[in-house]
């Protein structure tokens, strides 16, 4: 509930105002999910209605729908998808039990985002399962390519 009325409400633009999220350039606006829970998380919540679909349509997955199996996110497709965004939402969710290639990844990705993209906001929760990152990125700002 937390992340949804942060999502909806926004984050604060270069004069300190909050401007929501739905109606500043959300076509514009991307999603990466870094790890597989994540990924399962951002379609249950892309079906239901809460998050819109334009945010994570076509967004590269470290999630093999088909097989069903986790894998590698490809960091030249995140490249390019988080080049064609004005801002890119970077959702982490590492829980308990998670393989050491799930915690690289997740690490991995967060470095090169922090590196190439000027972070806007963070939100962390905590649960007795392991824990949700969202980071608000805006990638009009480039350093080097993640």
């Amino acid at each position: 509930m937390q992340i949804q009325r942060r999502l909806r409400k926004g984050v604060a633009n270069g004069n300190g105002n909050a401007e929501p999220t739905r109606e500043r350039d959300r076509r514009r606006d991307g999603l990466v999910s870094t790890s597989w829970s994540a990924t399962l998380a951002t379609g249950y919540y892309t079906r239901i209605g809460v998050l819109p679909s334009t945010v994570s349509d076509g967004s590269p997955t470290g999630w093999d729908w088909p097989a069903p199996r986790e894998r590698p996110l490809d960091e030249s497709a995140v490249a390019g998808y988080a080049a064609a965004r004005s801002r890119v939402f970077l959702l982490s969710a590492l829980l308990m039990g998670d393989t050491a290639n799930t915690v690289q990844e997740v690490t991995t990705f967060e470095g090169a985002f922090d590196r190439a993209y000027h972070l806007v906001d963070q939100i962390v929760v905590e649960s007795k399962d392991g824990s949700l990152t969202v980071r608000l990125y805006e990638t009009s700002r480039r350093g080097e390519s993640p």
